[in-house]
């Protein structure tokens, strides 16, 4: 089972919204998806695109952390 930490980075001079998921030796960060209904949505996809680019497989479950800004997941499966 491995966790992933999603975190929203607001955007700067030079950079957009944008959400970095981390896990155990690997991290992605990808453009705010402005398509996405909620930010979960948004945190979701970028737990996914670090799952594809790591080749992990499995189901995500999906909770929040305490400071309430930070979505967690943790991925059920092959990894």
């Amino acid at each position: 089972m491995k966790a992933i930490v999603c975190k929203f980075l607001g955007p700067t001079d030079t950079k957009g919204a944008r959400y970095k998921a981390t896990a155990y030796g690997s991290s992605i960060t990808i453009g705010y998806d402005y398509e996405a209904r909620t930010g979960a949505d948004a945190a979701r996809k970028a737990a996914e695109a670090l799952c594809a680019k790591n080749g992990w497989k499995g189901e995500l479950i999906e909770g929040t952390l305490p400071d309430g800004h930070s979505s967690v997941f943790l991925l059920k499966g092959s990894v």
